[in-house]
């Protein structure tokens, strides 16, 4: 009788054991099931539509001595990368994997050898297998383009050498993050009045250009690499 209540015993804990790893493998193939998906993030268009660079070619700063600038504008195309772990850029997009879109705006003044970029992108809210949650960014980046260097065609070393400046959130979209970049009601630059400022100052850290950014102009502020302050003028017709 002892003999058959051991045996018993085995038998039913044995069914508890496979019981309980049939239903664990279940729930992880569930959980898998997304894992086997390319997720699209894209722009929303009111994201793009926020940045006051669509469709302009120039913009022109000032200095305090009403010395004139001026930046010519290069629109990039909407850009789709297709990301795997830890943010590596496939050549074919294939599960696990998920697609991110930016869109750039190029400020270039050869005078001074300076180079702005205005970049907006789907930012997932951190790097791992399968990112779910992500808002719509925009980043602020200068360019130290390095000696010789052809800046039509050496994308891999121009990429290297940019420095980022500033980023905020644009849209929250999924996100779980919350924006910390609070803008400043006014400042008042070179004589004119801004509103809702962001940058330098508002952010709790500091850039190399000083740069001050709002949405209804842009970048209204910056120092040049002789440390002289401009500020924005206008968008020439």
């Amino acid at each position: 009788m002892s003999v058959f209540r051991f045996f018993s015993s085995i038998i039913l804990f044995s069914m508890l054991s496979c019981s309980g790893s049939s239903t664990d493998n279940h729930s992880q193939q569930l959980d898998n099931q997304e894992d086997l998906e390319t997720i699209n993030y894209e722009l929303k268009d009111s994201s793009i539509m926020k940045v006051p660079y669509n469709g302009i070619t120039k913009v022109v700063f000032v200095d305090s001595l009403s010395n004139k600038l001026t930046f010519t504008i290069q629109e990039n195309e909407l850009k789709t990368e297709c990301l795997s772990n830890y943010n590596k850029e496939l050549k074919k997009c294939e599960p696990p994997s998920w697609t991110e879109q930016s869109k750039e705006f190029k400020l270039i003044n050869d005078s001074l050898d300076l180079t702005f970029i205005v970049q907006l992108k789907t930012e997932p809210d951190h790097s791992g297998s399968h990112p779910k949650k992500f808002s719509d960014k925009l980043f602020l980046w200068t360019v130290n383009y390095p000696d010789k260097v052809n800046k039509e065609s050496d994308t891999k070393k121009i990429l290297e050498s940019r420095h980022a400046l500033f980023q905020c959130i644009v849209d929250q979209r999924t996100s779980t993050y919350s924006s910390h970049w609070t803008p400043a009601d006014s400042s008042v630059i070179l004589g004119r009045t801004f509103y809702n400022v962001l940058g330098e100052g508002n952010n709790g850290s500091e850039n190399d250009h000083s740069i001050l950014f709002n949405f209804e102009y842009g970048i209204i502020s910056f120092q040049d690499y002789q440390s002289n302050n401009w500020r924005f003028s206008h968008f020439p017709e």
